[in-house]
Parts: structure tokens; sequence; C-alpha cells
């Protein structure tokens, strides 16, 4: 997705709330109807990351990390609808709230060999089966290969997506293998504005990291993220046309570094620089106007009592 393309999503996204008064963000599309939207928005599974210690092996996990939520890692439909790997498993967890009509038989399900986002697995009936829990995935894989081919499969064939940069997937695979158990320390975390901007930060920072080594492509993919991320806390404000405008404005100062990240990659990590600061700024003024957000339980309860259909 080029700059530009990318900026339209972003003000597609800022329009998604208004236009779509049952679904206040886009990853409800994703959801059950029965699923409760307030937990949604407020909440999530722990992420049981145990981040290793070696400097090569950290930056591989965090570029993995960065992917595993990005939407623009899938292809096709998958990509125009938002569907991120961690849309069906939250933080490398399970969905039991995830379902889509002809992909899932009940909550929590999903048909892999379905046509609706790929022709390659398409079998011809629904094969619906749990969505399961990443954690400690690599300790039951044979061997890395096997994770590997896992991702691979999920992005080529199911969801037909483009086959990302050799970076990207490897990445996939360290963090997939860097979820285990033992590092879970709560079961539950409570989802905040600093909590989310705290991945646009890490977005941008393996930006820079992948360009002080000299891989553009890893670098473009991640500040593409870092735009995904800002899109997806934006929606969480319907009532606040201050912090939307905010986020837009870094989404375009990030928009503007892509544009100039081929030609002058060292002009490019001054503005990755400028951006992680203005990100950190921002994820404070975020917070402070929490009370009014979608990630506080009683006004987003409130919002969603006032965009429920008038004939329900």
């Amino acid at each position: 997705m080029k700059m530009n393309g990318a900026i339209a999503a972003f003000t597609a996204l800022l329009a998604a709330p208004a236009a779509a008064q049952t679904a206040p963000i886009s990853e409800a599309a994703w959801l059950s109807p029965e699923a409760d939207l307030v937990s949604f928005l407020t909440t999530a599974p722990a992420e049981c990351l145990a981040r290793p210690d070696e400097k090569d092996a950290r930056y591989s996990v965090d570029i993995g990390r960065v992917a595993f939520r990005s939407p623009f890692l899938l292809g096709g439909q998958a990509a125009r609808g938002r569907l991120s790997c961690s849309a069906c498993h939250v933080n490398g967890r399970s969905n039991s709230d995830f379902y889509v009509e002809g992909l899932s038989s009940a909550p929590g399900t999903a048909d892999v060999t379905s046509s609706l986002f790929s022709a390659v697995r398409d079998d011809g009936s629904l094969n619906a089966k749990p969505i399961p829990d990443l954690t400690d995935r690599a300790a039951r894989a044979a061997d890395a290969h096997g994770v590997d081919a896992f991702i691979t499969s999920a992005i080529v064939d199911e969801f037909q997506g483009k086959r990302p940069p050799r970076e990207v997937v490897d990445g996939l695979v360290a963090y997939v293998s860097s979820l285990r158990s033992s590092a879970c320390d709560d079961d539950v975390v409570r989802l905040t504005p600093r909590r989310d901007m705290r991945h646009v930060s890490r977005a941008l920072a393996v930006a820079d990291a992948a360009l002080l080594r000299g891989d553009d492509a890893v670098a473009d993919f991640a500040l593409l993220s870092a735009q995904g991320e800002l899109g997806r806390i934006a929606e969480r404000y319907p009532n606040s046309p201050s912090a939307r405008a905010d986020l837009e404005a870094l989404a375009r100062m990030i928009g503007g570094t892509r544009g100039i990240l081929p030609a002058a990659p060292k002009g490019a990590r001054v503005r990755i620089g400028e951006a992680e600061f203005e990100a950190l700024r921002l994820s404070f003024e975020l917070n402070r106007a929490r009370s009014a957000s979608l990630y506080d339980p009683g006004a987003a309860t409130a919002y969603l009592a006032r965009s429920r259909p008038l004939d329900d």
C-alpha cells in the first residue's frame, strides 16, 4: 500500500464509527453478535512473550511482534477488512468471540479451507475448527521449520497474501516461538491508550533499527504498521475530534517518512525520531482523555447504548 492509500485507509477508519452505528470499531466485524463488546474494547488476554536477551534475536522477535498485529501482512479480502493474525489470536492467544458468517460454525472457530479469503484451500465444505492459543506452539512443533511452514502457509495459502520479506517471516517464527506460558503473569490485561500507543512506538523502533541495518523493506512495512495502529486507536475516540486529529497528524508524519525513505534513509531516521517523540507525547494526552474514550468501560457502555439500532 502506498502512502496515499494508507492515509485513505486511516481516514476511512475515522469515519467508520459514524457510518456503522452497530460496529464502533472495525474489529467488531470479526466478533460474534453475542460478544461482550465492552469487554473486548477494554480488556485483552495477556501476551505471554519471553523476549530474548540476544540483540539480533530480540530484533527478529520485535519484527514479528509488529507483523503479527498488522493487517497489512495479509492479502485480499482480509487486508481490506483489516484482519490481522492478532484478530484470530489476540496477543498470540485464542479468540473465543471470533465469528465470520460462512467461515465459523460457532464463535471461536474458523475454517482455513474456506474460499472466503482464498481459493487455494477451498474444499467446498465448512470445516471450522477452534482457533488455537499459540502459546507454547513452538514446543509442540517438531522444529522451527514446522512453525515457519505453518506461518507461511497461513499468509500465502489461507489468505492469499504476498509472500512477505524473509526477515518478516523469520520474525513471525521468532515471535510465535517466544510465546511461552512460563512468561504469563496475568490472564487478562486492561487496555489503555498508553498501552496501545506502545505498539506504535515499537513499530517505529523496528523501522529505525531496520534502516540502521539497511533493510528498507522491513522499515517501510513497520512504518505502515505504525499507521495501522494509529487508526485502530483513533476508532476508540469517536467523540474526541481533537484526539483523532492528533492521531491522523502523526499518521501523516509517518506517511511522509515512508515517502522519503528510499531516497533519504538518514533523513527518514531523523523523522522517525521525531515521530517517536510525538507518539510518546500523544500517549499522555490520550490517557488524560481516556474517560471519554472507548477504553473506559462506562464510556464504552454509554456509547454502545446510544449506538444501538432503533429496531433492537
